[in-house]
This record gives structure tokens, sequence and C-alpha cells, in this order.
């Protein structure tokens, strides 16, 4: 489909759009264009030649799509981003306790099938209730769209000195997923960047991940503990072995000291996903570590973010959390 066939949204219909996003529980949920700033392509260009992106290779691969967004689906005018919270409320106790502690997203089921398919029921209402007929394509990382910049034009939030999107009542605690559709959109009111003089997620973070880059600021994933448990196909450097922080899946210690995620109005939401709760397996899984990964690595793994690392790769985090314990024990050798 050319520009010129493109229609406009009306903003009656958007406010519809709205209002059933909400109702099919998603936080927050918005409409942009899909422009990318010269800025924002500076940003994404300067951090794949940087090597920011570690062994991530299909970042610099796909960088003239995540510049153009519209080429990701032919026809594509604007976006409807949208916002699904994953924060399990009554398992912060539980995390607050674990010898190894995994990233909140990964504590219930992986995100990617249910996102997806909650993004095509709201499509398929779109399409069923909006006239004329609007075409889309739902993208929950299976596409190279560049969620943070599209939902920050969307009004969902700022960009932290974290480099995740805040949501000023909701913190940082949510999933972003895209509709890309065939139809001009209302623009969103820009928001507000709130963090001020703060450094608390620059400060904690155990490896120095994040850092101050011209006007903006970037995330090196090469020493960032989410990427090394994660994505790192081999050993991590042995400089950052012991600076694991116990953390054997993902990191969110730059996401715990966010003051947006420790207000009142964000300390009391909670996930209106079942599915993201935390799972008896992973409990486990972060009390005993090597004994439940040999025992129930099968179910553990199973329909799980945990599966992105794989046996192989928690075993190797454990065994740097295990040998930091006993280096630090009273009276050992070294």
């Amino acid at each position: 489909m050319s520009f010129t066939s493109a229609h406009t949204l009306r903003h009656e219909d958007a406010d519809r759009i709205l209002k059933q996003a909400d109702l099919m529980g998603y936080m927050a949920a918005g409409f942009t264009d899909l422009e990318i700033a010269d800025r924002d392509q500076a940003h994404l260009r300067e951090f794949a030649e940087a090597g920011n992106a570690g062994e991530m290779h299909w970042f610099g691969r796909h960088l003239a799509l995540r510049s153009n967004p519209a080429k990701v689906f032919p026809g594509a005018q604007g976006a409807l981003v949208l916002a699904t919270y994953y924060r399990d409320r009554q398992a912060e106790a539980e995390l607050a306790r674990a010898r190894y502690p995994v990233s909140r997203y990964a504590l219930g089921r992986d995100y990617h099938r249910l996102l997806r398919k909650k993004g095509q029921r709201l499509l398929n209402w779109i399409q069923s209730e909006i006239e004329p007929p609007i075409q889309g394509r739902v993208c929950v990382d299976s596409a190279p769209v560049p969620e943070k910049i599209l939902a920050r034009k969307a009004g969902i939030g700022w960009q932290g000195k974290h480099t995740n999107v805040i949501h000023p009542r909701a913190g940082s605690y949510f999933f972003l997923s895209v509709i890309l559709l065939d139809c001009i959109v209302p623009p969103a009111p820009p928001p507000t960047d709130l963090c001020g003089q703060c450094r608390l997620c620059l400060d904690a973070c155990p490896t120095q991940a994040l850092a101050e880059v011209g006007d903006h600021y970037e995330i090196d994933a090469g020493r960032c503990l989410s990427y090394l448990n994660i994505e790192h196909p081999d050993a991590w450097p042995d400089e950052l072995q012991p600076l694991h922080a116990q953390r054997v899946f993902g990191c969110d210690i730059c996401q715990e000291v966010c003051p947006y995620n420790r207000n009142r109005s964000a300390r009391n939401l909670d996930t209106t996903e079942d599915a993201f709760r935390m799972r008896p397996v992973v409990r486990a899984f972060m009390h005993n570590g090597d004994m439940t990964l040999a025992e129930q690595g099968d179910a553990l793994l199973e329909g799980s973010a945990l599966r992105r690392a794989g046996r192989d790769k928690l075993q190797q985090t454990l065994h740097y959390i295990e040998t930091k314990h006993v280096e630090s024990k009273p009276g050992h050798d070294g």
C-alpha cells in the first residue's frame, strides 16, 4: 500500500482502541508515527559501531530497519505501542531471600507467545470494529523495531539513564510490544524526562555498564550482567567474573534502585497476567541452584525465558557465584 492510499485514524476511533487496550489489561498504550529522528538514528548507529551490542551481531545487521520501521511492514504509517506490566508483587519477598535471584521478567512463563497472541486479539478487534479497515502486524521482539524509541514517541514514558522506558506512575517493569498499522495515527504528547540529576542506577551497576555518551545514556552490553549470563556465548571476561552480584539470570539492579519503581503507586502495582507470576520450579531454582537444574531442568526451561540462556549457561553462572562464595569464606587461602 502506498502512502497516498493511507487514511488517517479518527481521534474518536483512536480513543476507542486505547480504551479496548485498557480493558484487555495493558498497563499503558499510545500511538505514534514511524519517523525516527536523526538524533535517534545516530544513537543507534553509534551504539552498533562502538561494539556495545557485544556478540549480538544481529543488531547491526538490521540497523537500516530499526532506523526506518515503516519498512518492516509494507504500507505501515503508524504504530500502536503497548506496555504490559510483568512484576509479580507477591514474589518480592521471595526474591529478597533468594540465593540465586532471577530477573523478574523470567519468573513466570516466556512473554513472547502470550504478548503476540494478546496483540493479535487486539488487532482482530481493531479490524472488526474500526472503519475503514486497518491492516497491521504485531511485533514482539520478532522484528527489528526500535520499541523504546517508539514507546517514548507514543507517550508511554521517557528513556531513563538505565536505558529502559520509565512510566511516571508504574516504573519500568513492563514489556513493550508494537502493532504496526497502515494508517496515519494521531500524535501523542511527548513525555517529560523526570530523571533529573539522579544517578542511582548508574552508581548501582556492579560492572559499570551504564554511561553517559554525549547527550544520552547507553548500556555496554559486553559489561551488562543480563548479557553476560544470558547472551554471551563464551566464558565471562576474567575481571567481570567476580562481579556477578549473585544474579544467575538477568539483572534488575538498575531498576531496583530507581525511585520510579519504589514509589507508592509502582509498589502497589501487580501484573494482570497469571502467566507472569512466579512458578514453583523457578522459586526452587533460586534457592537450590544446581540441584533444581539437575532434577527439574526440563521443567525449569520449558516455556520459560530461562531457555534463552540454557542449561550450560546457567551452570556457568552458578559456578562463578559458588567460586566467589568459597573464596570469600574466612580462612580461605585463595
